[in-house]
């Protein structure tokens, strides 16, 4: 198998996210992605990532930091739906008839009841946000489900219309404040026939997004949170291949030539990197 550089202007899929701010994962078979404003926020990279919801240990969590979202302008706009929400987007339409879900942050008793969690969701299988023509703005539109949350540390089943899916959308449109104003969830993983459908990680695609919605970077991370390589360039370049074996990635740097740079997912290894002429700078990876 061959990895070719070209230089016209297609860009891969995922290299951008819905509105650029996402903070993301991707993986050959999906891509998690969250509505975190980490362009501007405080947190970075940080010790809550989005892959820790598909871990199977509730004793981590993803946490969206108080700092990295507004804070609400008044009571009735506290759950406002639009600001919070999960996207779950697999390569390729599939069947899905559950969600499963452990809202706030299950290390111990005492840290679920600190912090911050969802007591109601809505489910939506697009966008969840409506453009009005008539008054110019964005509005949230019809959920497929409106779902109530026991305020509990037990794991919770969501069903879903059984049918295929090229997208989930998951919004917090309620949250049970704690003393510290992080939105936590420690699990979160659909279903289809009883399984998860989502497979353990072994290497990733860890994404934080920016302003534009162009430019970020992208790390190939072991699940032990060990960094192997960075895919960084002005509108950041990754693929997998066909077999999802492997993935390829540019990293640019500053008055120097792009390196480019192909890992083996399962060992999360680089096998090959090299440089490329600056004037070549490649715009998509074909295997």
């Amino acid at each position: 198998m061959r990895l070719w550089l070209t230089t016209c202007l297609v860009l891969l899929g995922h290299a951008c996210f819905g509105d650029g701010l996402g903070h993301a994962v991707v993986t050959p078979d999906w891509t998690i992605e969250t509505s975190e404003d980490l362009a501007n926020g405080t947190r970075g990279k940080g010790s809550y990532p989005v892959w820790q919801l598909v871990d199977r240990d509730p004793r981590t969590a993803w946490v969206y930091r108080a700092n990295d979202y507004p804070k609400p302008k008044n009571e009735h706009r506290q759950n406002f739906a639009g600001n919070y929400w999960i996207k779950f987007e697999p390569s390729g339409s599939v069947w899905l008839d559950e969600l499963r879900i452990r809202p706030g942050y299950q290390k111990t008793p005492s840290l679920w009841r600190k912090n911050s969690r969802p007591t109601q969701i809505q489910v939506f299988d697009r966008l969840p946000m409506e453009w009005n023509d008539a008054v110019k703005g964005w509005f949230l539109g019809k959920p497929m489900r409106t779902v109530d949350l026991a305020d509990s540390m037990d794991e919770k089943s969501v069903r879903l219309p059984k049918r295929k899916y090229a997208e989930l959308y998951v919004v917090f449109s309620k949250i049970e404040r704690g003393a510290v104003d992080d939105l936590c969830i420690s699990e979160m993983m659909p279903r289809a026939g009883g399984k998860d459908v989502i497979q353990p990680l072994t290497s990733f695609m860890y994404s934080i997004g920016s302003d534009c919605g162009c430019s970020g970077a992208f790390w190939l991370t072991k699940p032990n949170g060990q960094k192997v390589a960075t895919a960084d360039y002005e509108y950041p370049r990754f693929s997998f291949s066909p077999d999802g074996r492997y993935v390829a990635g540019i990293t640019d740097a500053d008055n120097r030539p792009p390196r480019v740079w192909v890992a083996e997912l399962a060992r999360g290894k680089v096998v090959w990197s090299g440089r490329i002429p600056s004037n070549e700078r490649p715009e998509e990876l074909i295997w």
